[in-house]
């Protein structure tokens, strides 16, 4: 009884993986590309990432790593808002204010 369950939740799964990638590959068009990971993370992307102000939010317990701040940091420059950044990323509401405004400052 499981089993049928179980294949089925499966193929279900990979089927829509599989249209949710097509989509995605296939929409592309040329000329807007978004740029390769390494370019998201650049020295220029974190330019201006609010440090000190960051720095007192790191030792909290349960608090978000630096590497999901720097995410943050570059998706709200990019025009996330707070609520999206929270949301998304699971970030304190103080957290994502505190980087959506430095960013809109930049």
């Amino acid at each position: 009884m499981v089993r049928p369950l179980l294949g089925g939740a499966l193929l279900g799964a990979g089927t829509a993986g599989g249209v949710v990638a097509a989509a995605l590959l296939g929409g592309r068009r040329p000329g807007r590309e978004l740029p390769s990971v390494p370019d998201w993370f650049s020295t220029e992307a974190l330019e201006g990432f609010p440090m000190d102000a960051v720095r007192p939010l790191l030792h909290r317990p349960a608090a978000p790593s630096l590497n999901r701040l720097y995410t943050a940091w570059v998706l709200a420059r990019r025009g996330h808002d707070a609520l999206w950044l929270s949301t998304h990323l699971e970030l304190p509401a103080e957290t994502a204010r505190l980087l959506t405004t430095a960013a809109n400052r930049d």
